[in-house]
Order: structure tokens, then sequence, then C-alpha cells
């Protein structure tokens, strides 16, 4: 993806040299300007703790400013500045605020500063000041260049990759701008729209003084591609495709670059004509489904997400349903579901069950080709299966299923874990107190060692005594109240899932 962006950049960049000469673009970007502050907003203010004119600050319209903090901008990051006052910090250049009380100090020649305006947008302007209230006319950046980049790996003020991600597109040496702010000006460097998140602007003079940095341009969102709707047809068609529904909020859908790409089903030859335009085709060779990707850029390099379309002959493919994944005990019969399984048009379907992957010697699969087929696993390990499923035109999507296959005691203990963790997240409320709480986990972890110990009987002792403490919604319809029998979890849901759990390690320790 960096790659892509560097390149991205460099395209920009490109570009935007080529508009600031003049070729194929007859506005006049690559211009140094005075134009007029933004209007101010309310009274002049004094920052706490100096006097007047060198704390004096005045916020002003930050309507469209895509630098401001309140519109999205992080707060400005520098590689330095002057550290003698709280009125020259490097948050005070994109804070909303015009002034020397509210400026920022450059400490060393070639300073820089650092804005991320919070997404990617398109911009084609910056502009700043030394002091905008007029009170100082000293302290001139000197010329200075504005580099922009859509990835910044540390954005923190420091510049070790800058070389990699930053694109320059502007510097001031070019339009002869001498490096002097008069008064109470507001510079501003025109340039090409250009993508960015990140901008950077160096000046070249330490102790260059700016008040504030503002940039403006026009919001770019990311395209949306449109493939078009799913289509049905027969094998042998030629199908035509439309993404000319994609759409982008600055450059036109005719103009979008379009990127389509196709995936085909097995035993197909297909090849998408004309796959740059709005407009490719294929033909389908063999029955089956057809994924269409598309894929549309704007005019400032932003791609879109991709959009899908499927083609697919007359008959939808059906949808194989595994059933959910099992942990069952050595030598218990396995029974599998595939009943969940779907054909769009309720075609019937034929199944096809097949072992995949065992421990060991992979076992016989009873009714295969049924619904709900069953085998006896011979040893412990994961068993996986796969389902697939036709229709009167062919197969469908398959599905797995993974069967676990364990000891009676390993079972158990799975239980057993599962009922621990839920009573350890209990809160006030589902439980009658924090003591007992503690004293039903001791039986589940005393009910666990035991079985890691081999001692069955201890564990089946552990575990009907904590049943016995959560057996009232189950067996009565509401937790036991006050007495010997008194229930320690309270909240009937809670109490349902613990209980049954608890029995299912029960019954795998007691079975014959």
């Amino acid at each position: 993806m960096k790659m892509k962006m560097n390149i991205k950049n460099t395209l920009l960049g490109l570009i935007s040299i080529l508009l600031l000469m003049g070729v194929g673009n007859s506005t006049s970007f690559g211009q140094v300007n005075t134009v007029p502050a933004s209007s101010p907003v309310g009274a002049i203010q004094l920052a706490s703790g100096y006097g007047a004119p060198g704390g004096t600050y005045q916020a002003f319209d930050t309507a469209g400013n895509l630098a401001y903090q309140g519109n999205g901008a992080a707060p400005a990051v520098t590689k330095d500045y002057l550290n003698v006052a709280l009125i020259h910090q490097r948050q005070n250049i994109n804070d909303g605020r015009y002034g020397n009380g509210a400026s920022w100090i450059s400490n060393s020649i070639n300073s820089w500063v650092k804005i991320d305006l919070g997404s990617e947008v398109t911009i084609d302007s910056l502009r700043f000041g030394r002091d905008r209230l007029g009170n100082f006319d000293e302290r001139d950046p000197g010329h200075f260049k504005i580099s922009v980049a859509t990835s910044d790996m540390y954005a923190n003020g420091d510049s070790t990759n800058d070389a990699a991600e930053y694109q320059l597109i502007f510097d001031s040496q070019t339009y002869s701008y001498d490096g002097v702010i008069s008064g109470a000006q507001t510079i501003e460097a025109q340039f090409a729209p250009v993508v960015a998140r990140y901008v950077k602007f160096e000046v070249t003079i330490s102790g260059a003084a700016i008040d504030e940095i503002e940039i403006f341009g026009i919001s770019n969102s990311p395209p949306t591609a449109n493939a078009g709707p799913d289509q049905s047809i027969r094998a042998g068609d030629t199908v035509n495709l439309d993404g000319s529904g994609s759409d982008d909020d600055n450059t036109a859908s005719a103009s979008l670059v379009y990127s389509w790409s196709l995936t085909s089903p097995m035993g197909s030859s297909a090849v998408l004509t004309d796959a740059g335009t709005s407009t490719p085709s294929f033909v389908a060779d063999v029955n089956g489904t057809y994924v269409v990707e598309l894929v549309v850029t704007d005019g400032g390099g932003l791609p879109s997400l991709a959009d899908e379309v499927e083609i697919s002959s007359n008959n939808l493919a059906p949808t194989a349903a595994a059933g959910n994944d099992q942990l069952v005990i050595l030598g218990n019969l396995v029974n599998l579901d595939g009943s969940g399984s779907s054909d769009p048009e309720m075609d019937a379907l034929t199944y096809s069950w097949s072992i995949i992957s065992a421990p060991g010697i992979i076992p016989a699969l009873d009714d295969a080709n049924t619904a709900m087929p069953s085998f006896t696993p011979v040893e412990e390990g994961a068993y996986v299966l796969s389902l697939g499923v036709s229709d009167d035109i062919g197969p469908g999507f398959p599905d797995m299923v993974e069967i676990t296959v364990t000891s009676a005691s390993g079972f158990a203990e799975n239980r057993i874990v599962n009922v621990d963790g839920a009573v350890d997240s209990l809160i006030v409320g589902q439980v009658t107190t924090g003591g007992n709480q503690e004293a039903f986990g001791n039986f589940l972890s005393q009910a666990i060692a035991a079985l890691q110990d081999d001692d069955v009987a201890k564990a089946i002792d552990k575990l009907e005594k904590a049943i016995e403490r959560t057996d009232g919604c189950a067996l009565r319809g509401s937790p036991d109240g006050n007495g010997k029998g008194r229930d320690w979890i309270t909240d009937c849901a809670v109490q349902l899932e613990a209980y049954q759990l608890l029995n299912d390690a029960l019954s795998a320790l007691t079975a014959p």
C-alpha cells in the first residue's frame, strides 16, 4: 500500500509541476499572493500573564480551514520552537487564533511544521502570517516550502522517513517571493490541487514567527464503485457489464478510471474485453458462477472500495451448511446434520459428505449421501468433514465442520472450564454473594484438578455439589431461596446454561 501511495504522490507531484508551468491548464497556479485575513470573531484577547501588545490574540473565522484543530485536524507538531513563552508554542499554529499572543517561533534554520488534516483531502492553497493584528513586523520566515503526504510513519515531530513519504509541491523561491511579511499581511501560496493528509511547511530562517497556518481546498471523498446488478445467464452467452452507475463527489462518472477483474468457475477460459472501460464484456463459456470485481479511481487518485457482481447460470447455486462444530467422547456415535443447507429456488438437493482429515485411521462414514450421516471415531483428535450439496445444475458452495474427539474426562473438563470462566465474570445481582461465587468457583477448580489427577470419583463429588447450587431454575422454575440448598447463581439465564454444561460433564463421567 505504501508503494502505491508513493507512486500516486509522485504522479500527483508531476501533474502539479506541469500545472505550475502552465501545461494543459489555463488556471494560474503556483503563486505567492497577499490576501485578506479571515474575518475576526469576537474581541481581541490578552493571554494570561502577558501584557499588550505582545500577548494579544483574536479568534477568527475557521470555516473551510482544513488545518484548524476544530475542523478535524490534529494539533501541529514541529521540528522545534523557541521555548521562551507559552504564547510561542507549536500548538498555537492551527488553533484558530491570530496574533503574537498565539504564535510559533522557529528555533533553527530550515525548521518545519507538520499538520495532520485527519483524513485525505484535496488541497490547493496555504495561508500564513506573522502577526495579523499588526503589532509586530519582524521575524520574517524567509523562503518557504510546502510538501504533502498521504502517510507519515511517525507523524509526531520525527522527520526520519519524510524523504520517502513527502512530495514537495511548492517552493517559494520558484516564484520570487522575498521571504518578508509586512505587518498584518496574510501570505497565500497557491498550487495545483493535490491529495494530502499530512502537510509539511518549512521555513529557512531561525526565529521566524508564524501566528497561524490555514489550509484550503476542495473536499474529496473516495468514489463509489457500482458493478451493476447480479445476472443470471446461460453458458455460451456474452455477458455485458455496466459500471456507469459508479460516482464521485468531484469526478464525472465518465472520467473515472475503471479497473475490472474476473474470477471464473472451474474449467472456464473467459477473458474480459475492454476491462479499462465502464462497459466491459466476456463470454460465459461454462456453467457456474463468475465473480467480477470493479474498482474506480477519481481524478484525485483516490480508489473506491471494490464492488462485486455475480454472473451465474439460470439456476443459482445451493449453499451447504454442515452444522456446528462438536466436542464428543471417544467411542460415541457422531451425528452430523446438513439439513440447514439451502437452494435459492428451493430445488431438491443431493448431499456428499467426506472426511478430509483425521488423527489416524479414517473411519467409515455411514449414509454419506444423506443430509444426516454418522460415524464412530476410533481415535482422539480433530476430524474435519466437508459437505457438498448440488442441485440439478451442479455443485454449490461447500461447508466444513470440525469434530473434536476426546476422552470422557477431557469432555467433562472442557464443560467445567466453560462454566468456571462464566462464573468468574458474574457481577452483583447474578450471584448471592462474592463469597458464594468464590466457593462455587472452588468446586469447579477442585473438579478440574481431580480430573487432571485421574480422580474421577472426587471430580463427580465436586460436580454434584456445584450442581446442587445451580439447579433451581431448571428443576423448579426459579432460583432456590434461603436454606441449605440455596442456589448461589441467581440469574436464571446464566444458571440454566451452567446447569446444562455441568450435567453434560457429570453424564460423561458417569456413563457406563
